[in-house]
């Protein structure tokens, strides 16, 4: 049995991590209702990748052996991480940009250093990279993780960790990997719990969908009023400086179950239709900045009034369709070496698992 609405939602949430950084190609301006509806809805999707992360742990964990999960982690996604992240890395060291910046905050002063930081902490240019440190955490706290969901009382406090989380908010300095792991650590262990729990949570939100569906177009008007439709991010957790209670964050976690729902609805047709891009979602993860730092370098910010929302739909559809055609061409050629290099769709236990019902951790 394969949870196809779970691999949908991996194409959804990936496609929505590519637009999110589509963005920064245009000058918004003067586009008044469609940037603010953009800026609300598509930004912080990170959201949705660690929701699907703690599902698919709860879901495949029944078989967990942690030296096996580990390996594969590393093998899977630090690995590739790694060879992805080394061009950029030197290309910052050649320029003296980014952590080789003497003026930089957390410059070091040797080049071994430099590079220890920025593959600990993400930073080097590639902006969703910081993603990788933070649940490289989560690897190590696996068995912690297998222990709550088989004691199954640690999720009694999963409102007041979500209240929480609603409050640290994300970091502004994206070197804060540990403000970033507590804001999403109660995501992922949502995600657990709504795997443990699924057939009587998305039964309930296929009733109350109309409902639900009330409620975002409420968190929407409400983010967009009260925080201009961005998440908070804040130098430190629990800083006020740009906001008390992350609204963007809620409304991101209310939209996982109605997706869930409305992805399960929708069946096999638009399953066979997003099947490619849930496939090369890691390699999408992994490539889709290089195609639009290449994109950005010839051509400049679109200065036209609004930007033109076809363009940037345009531009989201290029690169997604750049990074699905990347990895297959890797394939032909690399071979059994492409996943280290453009990843493949079998990575398992991230937002890329394998969503079979049965199915066991990879080695």
């Amino acid at each position: 049995m394969f949870l196809k609405y779970i691999h949908s939602f991996r194409a959804f949430a990936i496609v929505s991590v590519v637009a999110a950084h589509c963005i920064t190609l245009f000058d918004w301006g003067s586009s008044g209702w469609s940037f603010q509806l953009i800026q609300c809805l598509i930004p912080n999707c990170t959201v949705f990748f660690v929701f699907i992360s703690g599902f698919l742990f709860q879901h495949l964990s029944h078989k967990f052996d942690f030296r096996r999960y580990l390996k594969s982690r590393t093998g899977n996604v630090l690995l590739p991480y790694v060879i992805v992240s080394l061009p950029m890395i030197a290309a910052q060291a050649v320029n003296r940009s980014g952590v080789f910046d003497p003026t930089y905050t957390h410059h070091w002063p040797t080049v071994t250093q430099n590079v220890g930081w920025s593959l600990l902490t993400g930073h080097h240019i590639m902006i969703p990279f910081w993603f990788i440190p933070m649940i490289a955490i989560f690897y190590m706290l696996a068995p912690v993780f297998l222990w709550i969901d088989r004691d199954g009382r640690a999720y009694y406090l999963l409102p007041l960790l979500l209240t929480i989380t609603l409050c640290v908010h994300r970091p502004s300095n994206l070197d804060h990997v540990w403000q970033s792991g507590a804001y999403f650590l109660p995501i992922y262990l949502f995600g657990m719990w709504f795997s443990r729990h699924r057939e009587r949570l998305l039964a309930w939100h296929d009733r109350r969908l109309p409902v639900l569906l009330t409620a975002v177009v409420a968190l929407v008007f409400l983010d967009v009023r009260l925080q201009h439709a961005e998440y908070i991010r804040s130098a430190a957790m629990f800083s006020t400086e740009n906001g008390v209670v992350d609204a963007n964050g809620l409304l991101k976690l209310l939209l996982c179950g109605v997706i869930l729902v409305i992805l399960r609805r929708c069946g096999e047709g638009l399953h066979d239709m997003v099947k490619p891009v849930a496939n090369a979602s890691f390699g999408i993860y992994f490539l889709h900045m290089y195609f639009l730092k290449g994109i950005a370098h010839f051509h400049a910010p679109d200065t036209s009034p609004g930007a033109g929302l076809w363009r940037y739909w345009l531009s989201i559809a290029v690169i997604v369709t750049l990074c699905v055609g990347y990895p297959l061409f890797g394939k032909l050629v690399l071979r059994v070496f492409s996943r280290y290099v453009v990843g493949e769709r079998h990575v398992a236990n991230t937002a890329w698992d394998t969503p079979r019902v049965g199915a066991q951790h990879p080695a």
